[in-house]
């Protein structure tokens, strides 16, 4: 009896590699992934960015001791704040934990806000780099090689943010144009992130971007996006909330957390920097958190200051501006999941099933429907909780567009169109009109000395 107990198992296992909590700040993502890591003797991989580091936990709302230790948790709390962690970090390590609970027989449910770290391990998209040659190339440069980028050394195209940090946003995507214009052209210059990881896959793999994309784009199920699924079977869990429900639950989250000791962990975590002698860069690690930017004011105060009646005003301010960019994040990554996972026609799409998780007493009834969509798909049966309709949209087609008249650049094709059939470029375009029609009427009159007759 175990022994065909024990082989089902194994049987359901084999058809379900993940589950994915997903949905925006909030909603519940912690608690419904621990619920079901141990009704079904899973694994918790923490997906959020901010959550890796060790420290600001008041900020970064990690969950507790107490429930951290109901279940295995990975991925979590575990890095230094002062060290940078990429995307592609965290599909190395995230897959390499699925592959081992899959030899363990254990369910890995996969939790956390930053999408695009989801995306990376469902989907087989990027392009890690190719270690043993970035190594090599490292030793190649250190030994007198002139192998050079444009003006730039390979090694510090392939560690960018050491090397590059100072190099302007626009002459970073001119030697992007000069070495992959395809991709270039897909990017805006102001997108420094996106140029700087194209550049570093060039300069690992030493084959353009593009050419490298295409090839996913080329395998059977690829899509403009990218590569097919990865886990076909997988389960995706929205957790999804009334919006008017949502924002006034982080409002009262950010107060909770005010309450916990979010000011003098932000303060402790800037003395901190402080004598290490880094560098406050809000675009880069940790220093992403919502929260640190926002009091940035108040916390270069001296402690006396933030006492005074300005102090306590820039505080209350940046604690307003935490609340207001954690609801636009909040709305960000709704948006990201509808679409990413439901509107991409081109697109391989796994079923995602929709949870209401905005009436909180009826939290029981959120679980028990996940639960029964988990359940009933290990068993190889179809679930009474209908997948979310796919809303399939015509493929937005990315490049680069210059509207001289506004003196804006757009790499996306719908809003380039929208930009087009805008009031703020119709009134630009009129203006320029009349402009040039009053130069034209000027140029045909006849000047003053056209008209006096000459001497006789």
């Amino acid at each position: 009896m175990f022994i065909t107990q024990y082989c089902r198992a194994i049987l359901k296992m084999s058809t379900l590699p993940i589950v994915v909590v997903l949905g925006a700040t909030g909603t519940g993502k912690s608690k419904l992934s621990i619920a079901l890591a141990k009704r079904f003797e899973g694994e918790v991989i923490n997906a959020d960015s901010m959550q890796v580091y060790r420290g600001l936990d008041i900020v970064t709302n990690k969950i507790t001791d107490a429930e951290r230790a109901e279940c295995p948790h990975h991925l979590l709390g575990f890095l230094d704040p002062l060290r940078m962690f990429h995307v592609f970090d965290f599909q190395e390590q995230c897959l390499s934990i699925v592959e081992r609970l899959a030899e363990q027989k254990k369910l890995p449910v996969i939790v956390g806000g930053t999408h695009y770290y989801i995306e990376s391990v469902i989907w087989n998209v990027l392009l890690a780099n190719n270690r043993e040659d970035s190594e090599q190339e490292k030793v190649e440069t250190s030994s007198g090689s002139d192998d050079l980028i444009g003006e730039f050394p390979r090694e510090h195209l392939l560690d960018p943010l050491t090397h590059l940090t100072y190099v302007p946003t626009l002459e970073l995507h001119g030697l992007l144009k000069s070495v992959d214009p395809e991709t270039a052209d897909t990017l805006h210059p102001n997108e420094r992130r996106k140029i700087l990881r194209s550049l570093q896959v060039f300069a690992s793999h030493k084959k353009r971007h593009s050419e490298l994309i295409a090839a996913q784009k080329a395998e059977a199920g690829g899509s403009s996006l990218g590569g097919p699924l990865r886990f076909p079977n997988a389960v995706l869990l929205w957790l999804q909330c009334d919006e008017d429900v949502l924002d006034e639950r982080i409002n009262n989250r950010v107060d909770q957390m005010v309450e916990a000791g979010l000011v003098d962990e932000c303060r402790n975590f800037h003395k901190s920097v402080a004598s290490h002698k880094s560098e406050l860069d809000y675009t880069k690690g940790i220093f992403q958190s919502i929260g640190l930017k926002e009091l940035h004011d108040f916390l270069m105060l001296s402690p006396e200051d933030q006492e005074s009646e300005q102090g306590q005003k820039y505080l209350e301010e940046g604690l307003q501006n935490v609340k207001a960019r954690t609801r636009k994040y909040a709305k960000k990554q709704i948006q990201w999941i509808r679409n990413r996972l439901l509107k991409r026609s081109d697109r391989q799409l796994p079923h995602v099933f929709g949870l209401d998780a905005t009436d909180l007493s009826r939290w029981p009834e959120v679980e028990s429907k996940a639960f029964e969509i988990v359940d009933t798909i290990l068993s190889a049966k179809k679930p009474s909780v209908e997948p979310l309709p796919q809303e399939f949209r015509a493929e937005d087609v990315r490049s680069t567009n210059v509207c001289k008249v506004c003196e804006r650049v757009f790499v996306s094709g719908n809003q380039w169109k929208e930009h087009l059939s805008s009031r703020f470029h119709k009134k630009r375009m009129n203006k320029q009109r009349k402009k040039l029609h009053a130069l034209e009427v000027r140029r045909e009159r006849p000047t003053a000395l056209q008209t006096v007759p000459e001497p006789s």
